[in-house]
């Protein structure tokens, strides 16, 4: 028999004769929920983790398209600038040696790495294919590419580049830098001609002499970036005449400090620094 007595006393009720305490009652139902909650918890990280690598799975995929791979490894990896204007790098997909020299381009400009986390690799779509590209997110024995070089205008944005680049680099991957596999692809800034003959000159002294060889009336032309460059006069920059200016660290102690000061927060001592020892060209 059921009663359907409410009495109460000591600060709980029961229900029907007693038959349910209502405050513990209550408590089972939350730890319920809670628990219930924790689980929806638990199975959303689980999406979202699942996505997540669903998504690099897929961007990945699609970095593969933007890299025009070569036939053997261990050969160079161009990172080049122009992916939004593919003027700029269309030279290097067409001159380039497909057996041996493979080209990535670059949209815009990487992300600043200086004082970041490794994390920043997977959150930056830039960083995290070339790091897919090179084969060096787990170990640097599986670099793929002997030359990693970096191609981008001769001027202050592409100078910026590619210290964004090199930045990356040593943040990250530093004894890829260390073990001598950075370059810097130095391209001819002028190109001195007459009727006969064409001259390409890699700086201010290699063009006066050229302009002294051809004597007056020749015609001087200044290549302000890339894109300036035809694919048929880019293929003689790339092959066995390539002009590659390695990138070295001379005291690897500093490299932490190095980079703080000229990646890092702006500060009077680097304004100072840049002052007193850089120098520009207005021409």
């Amino acid at each position: 028999e059921v009663s359907s007595d409410i009495s109460i006393g000591n600060g709980s009720q029961l229900l029907a004769g007693g038959s349910i305490d209502i405050q513990s009652g209550a408590r089972v139902e939350w730890n319920r929920l809670t628990v219930t909650i924790e689980n929806l918890k638990n199975t959303w990280e689980q999406l979202k983790k699942f996505a997540t690598i669903e998504r690099t799975r897929q961007e990945w995929e699609e970095a593969k398209k933007l890299l025009t791979d070569d036939l053997y490894h261990d050969t160079d990896l161009s990172n080049w600038e122009g992916f939004k204007n593919y003027s700029k790098g269309i030279g290097a997909f067409i001159a380039r040696n497909p057996d041996y020299q493979a080209v990535f381009p670059l949209r815009g400009k990487p992300f600043n790495c200086q004082g970041k986390k490794k994390d920043t690799v997977y959150k930056n779509e830039e960083l995290y294919f070339i790091m897919k590209s090179l084969g060096i997110e787990e170990s640097m024995d599986d670099l793929r590419y002997g030359k990693i070089v970096i191609a981008s205008d001769a001027d202050v944005d592409g100078f910026h580049i590619r210290i964004l680049l090199i930045t990356f680099f040593l943040t990250f991957y530093q004894p890829l830098v260390l073990s001598d596999h950075l370059f810097i692809l130095e391209t001819p800034l002028f190109r001195v001609r007459n009727k006969k003959r064409n001259i390409y000159c890699y700086n201010e002294r290699e063009r006066a002499a050229a302009v002294s060889e051809l004597g007056k009336g020749c015609e001087i032309t200044r290549f302000k970036g890339l894109g300036e460059i035809s694919p048929h006069e880019f293929g003689q920059f790339v092959d066995e005449g390539i002009r590659l200016q390695p990138v070295n660290i001379d005291n690897v102690k500093n490299i932490d400090s190095m980079l703080q000061f000229f990646m890092g927060d702006n500060t009077p001592e680097r304004k100072d620094y840049i002052m007193r020892n850089c120098f520009f060209d207005l021409t």
